[in-house]
């Protein structure tokens, strides 16, 4: 067990698991395999990863359809839940236990931050269009938390930091929806990180302000429609 260090999940671990999307319709199936590959001795690779989704009606042109992230566990026998209406708080006891989560977003809060995003996502111009994996939960300045996640769309995109209030404002348009493992795969090293510290900290309730402050959440049913 490691000592306590700031850090919910085990995102220099997962980060090792990350790959770099060769499609642009394939993140949550990349999501999903590098997820896969955490559970299995031989990993699979996202040529075979996209060829079991297409072959099962879980890969289109425009990408795969919200109901369907998560299948690909399914096929390779790894349980899994979905969590709508979700709060950073269930992320974080997610992580704490070793799951593995993926979250629907819109990219440009992520890769293109500003006042013209802020303002799009105001008036409910904006859409999620991309999965990413949620790695861990950084609370070494617990009035700054920031996300970790696993990026496929971004060549760097392994172990990426985000301010928490612009991951939420990217993850609203899922209806603050995710999908995860319901178990820890056999490399979580099972971190010592007291998640009462993390619940209890004030800027949890500011990020709760920010959510209800935002604009009418699109339904889960569009999420990811043109990954």
């Amino acid at each position: 067990m490691h000592e306590h260090d700031g850090i919910i999940g085990d995102p220099t671990h997962d980060a090792a698991y990350w790959d770099h999307q060769t499609l642009n319709n394939d993140c949550a199936v990349v999501a999903q395999m590098s997820i896969i590959n955490e559970y299995r001795d031989t990993p699979i690779s996202e040529t075979q990863a996209v060829f079991d989704a297409a072959s099962h009606g879980w890969l289109g042109p425009d990408g795969t359809q919200p109901q369907d992230v998560g299948k690909l566990f399914d096929l390779y026998d790894i349980p899994y839940h979905v969590e709508q209406h979700a709060s950073v708080n269930q992320l974080a006891s997610e992580l704490d236990q070793g799951h593995h989560v993926i979250v629907g977003v819109n990219h440009s809060d992520l890769w293109y931050p500003g006042p013209v995003t802020h303002l799009y996502d105001s008036l409910g111009l904006t859409h999620t269009d991309h999965a990413i994996c949620v790695t861990g939960i950084n609370d070494k300045d617990p009035a700054h938390p920031m996300v970790i996640i696993n990026d496929s769309g971004v060549p760097d995109g392994a172990a990426k930091e985000y301010p928490l209030d612009q991951f939420m404002e990217a993850w609203h348009g899922s209806d603050f929806t995710y999908v995860a493992t319901s178990d820890p795969s056999p490399g979580f090293h099972g971190l010592n990180f007291n998640l009462s510290d993390f619940l209890g900290i004030g800027l949890v309730a500011s990020a709760v302000t920010f959510v209800d402050n935002l604009v009418e959440n699109a339904n889960w049913d569009q999420i990811l429609q043109q990954v």
